[in-house]
């Protein structure tokens, strides 16, 4: 026998071992390591498993229903949705609540979202309520809406329920809420004004374009580096002058997001600029970033000529 055919068959009976050690793991009795076992197989993703992880989705004890439901999420398995759907309905636990939203989270389509809805309008939780409409938002589902419209405005509501709403109308393009988030733009409330500058630019909000040019001549960076992704966006090579400062920053989600923008409406001033950059940068992820975003530019340049 080969040297390679040894090598194959050695794999194979590692590989075979550690799935009989999961298989065993799962019909523990110890709920710890039920849901140890349901998390290993999740990580695998590995289609065999599914039929194991679906049968703990009603499993007694709390941890172990947790990680099956969030597992068969992460299988994208349809054919689990109206099981989780079904305890979703019946449960009084804000945990299990969650676990089942973050499972239908991963699901591309869904048609029974009555359950959904009930939870995003009346339930007393409000990070549930949140996360339920993100959803809906997600699933392209204007049903709710008018209601949407409402809770936006409403500031007696906290600031990230009112932040979800605006987020589900930018998902749905509603058109019925241009002028809200327009007028949220000027919101003391950092979080529902980030909310609607990020929505101007997902939504193509041409008419906000003069005042996101002014926000993004702030000095807060979350307002800055928002409203000019919205402005890139829309097209608009207006913020680029405010973004070269943040490729220094000690900030690396700062660092990214400026990056990413200058990728998107860079001009040969900023392949220049990235150049100098790209000379003295020690960390070599970004320094990999900066050149990609260079030759990025240098291409979308090029094919405007």
């Amino acid at each position: 026998m080969s040297i390679f055919l040894k090598f194959i068959m050695v794999n194979v009976i590692v590989f075979a071992q550690q799935v009989d050690e999961l298989e065993k793991k799962i019909q523990s009795t110890d709920p710890g390591i039920r849901r140890q076992a349901i998390v290993e197989m999740s990580q695998t993703r590995n289609p065999k498993y599914l039929d194991y992880i679906e049968r703990y989705v009603d499993d007694e004890a709390k941890i172990v229903k947790l990680a099956a439901i969030e597992g068969v999420g992460l299988y994208r398995s349809t054919r689990t949705v109206e099981k989780i759907l079904n305890i979703l309905s019946k449960t009084t636990d804000n945990d299990i609540k969650n676990s089942c939203l973050i499972a239908l989270s991963y699901i591309p389509s869904i048609e029974n979202r009555g359950v959904i809805k009930n939870l995003a309008l009346k339930d007393k939780d409000e990070n549930i309520r949140a996360q339920a409409i993100r959803l809906l938002g997600n699933l392209n589902d204007n049903s709710i809406e008018d209601e949407m419209l409402k809770l936006a405005e409403d500031d007696k509501q906290v600031s990230f329920l009112r932040a979800s709403a605006i987020d589900y109308l930018s998902k749905i393009k509603s058109k019925k809420a241009e002028k809200i988030i327009l007028k949220l733009l000027k919101s003391e409330d950092k979080q529902i004004r980030v909310q609607a500058i990020r929505a101007c630019g997902d939504m193509q909000i041409k008419e906000s374009q003069e005042i996101l040019r002014i926000i993004s001549g702030e000095n807060d960076p979350d307002v800055q580096l928002e409203s000019s992704f919205s402005l890139a966006k829309l097209g608009d090579k207006f913020p680029l002058k405010y973004l070269y400062k943040y490729l220094d920053d000690k900030n690396v989600v700062y660092k990214n997001m400026a990056l990413n923008i200058i990728g998107i409406i860079g001009d040969n001033d900023s392949v220049k600029i990235l150049d100098e950059k790209i000379k003295v940068e020690e960390n070599p992820n970004f320094k990999s970033f900066m050149e990609f975003t260079r030759e990025r530019i240098k291409g979308r340049i090029k094919n405007q000529k």
